[in-house]
């Protein structure tokens, strides 16, 4: 197991706090989909991002990833963590 740091003081900069951090990977010319996770401050996240031509339903797709988490949750007999209950915001990679 690889524990990640949970503090880098060389983004403290400010009296600000960064609370949540999610990843935001680029579309390669002809890739549909990019999954991206991270932890940090003892959170992971994941970041996806897609072509809505090649990916049209990425909702789902965030959709069945929260759920599996959910129940890998439950299935630690763990309480589901706060962030599980606020998925992170869709990325469409897609040009308009």
């Amino acid at each position: 197991m690889v524990v990640a740091p949970t503090r880098i003081p060389s983004l403290r900069s400010s009296p600000s706090r960064l609370d949540i951090a999610y990843p935001i990977l680029p579309l390669a010319e002809g890739v549909g989909l990019t999954v991206g996770a991270m932890t940090w401050e003892g959170r992971l996240s994941f970041g996806l991002t897609a072509d809505a031509a090649i990916v049209p339903d990425l909702d789902r797709l965030a959709a069945a990833v929260t759920e599996s988490f959910e129940e890998l949750v439950m299935a630690a007999d763990k309480t589901p963590a706060p962030y599980l209950a606020n998925p992170p915001h869709l990325v469409d990679g897609s040009q308009d």
